[in-house]
């Protein structure tokens, strides 16, 4: 097993902190081995495809404004 030493940056520790807590991780070791993984998974070179088919018509079922600023689109630009 590989011993790796680093010096690390405050920011890079309040990240690896927040990743802990948001993921219940208890470990440095763990977490870090965590984000790679998860970012070598993303930089793969097969395509990703993201089906967004739930989002349509997501906007038109929340009530629309009582008091809009503008009636019309024509006077948005009016």
């Amino acid at each position: 097993m590989l011993q790796l030493n680093l010096t690390t940056t405050p920011d890079f520790e309040i990240n690896l902190y927040q990743l802990m807590n948001r993921r219940g991780i208890s470990n440095h070791v763990e977490a870090i081995a965590i984000a790679v993984k998860e970012s070598l998974e993303r930089t793969t070179d097969s395509p990703q495809t993201f089906d967004f088919s739930q989002w349509i018509g997501c906007a038109l079922k929340k009530p629309e404004n009582p008091h809009p600023q503008f009636k019309t689109e024509d006077a948005i630009w009016e």
